[in-house]
């Protein structure tokens, strides 16, 4: 898909407004808001910054950051709608004793609220981006 736009050099709209007029970038986008959250993460010094692949029945969760013998997994869900299902992976991460994660951060396109766990903190790209 990347190499398809570059290709056919489509600009991915990365807005909430410009993507609800180009919905069929939507998949893309969300890989660029991940790869963006990635290099962000990167480059914040003495921060672990990991990926937890899918393991037996363990879901896969797109960065754990590890800060002292904490754990943050974060889910990066860049699409304009958000259910409960979204976070499952986060929940299950957060359930397990054995990662001492006290929450969990889910990476939305626009600011509404992702979840109603108490554990799950929603923000969109946007906002993370600043902290930097």
């Amino acid at each position: 898909m990347a190499l398809r736009a570059a290709w056919l050099q489509e600009q991915v709209p990365l807005s909430p407004a410009a993507l609800r007029a180009a919905p069929h970038l939507g998949d893309l986008a969300g890989r660029i808001a991940e790869s963006t959250a990635g290099q962000l993460f990167k480059s914040i010094i003495n921060l672990g910054v990991h990926h937890f692949p899918e393991r037996d029945s363990e879901p896969e969760v797109d960065f754990v950051l590890t800060v002292g013998d904490q754990r943050i997994p974060v889910e990066i869900k860049y699409r304009r709608r958000i259910d409960h299902g979204d976070t499952r992976r986060l929940r299950a991460f957060i359930e397990k004793s054995v990662y001492n994660a006290p929450f969990g951060v889910l990476v939305t396109l626009a600011d509404e609220p992702g979840s109603n766990d108490p554990r799950i903190v929603s923000l969109p790209l946007s906002s993370l981006l600043l902290m930097r």
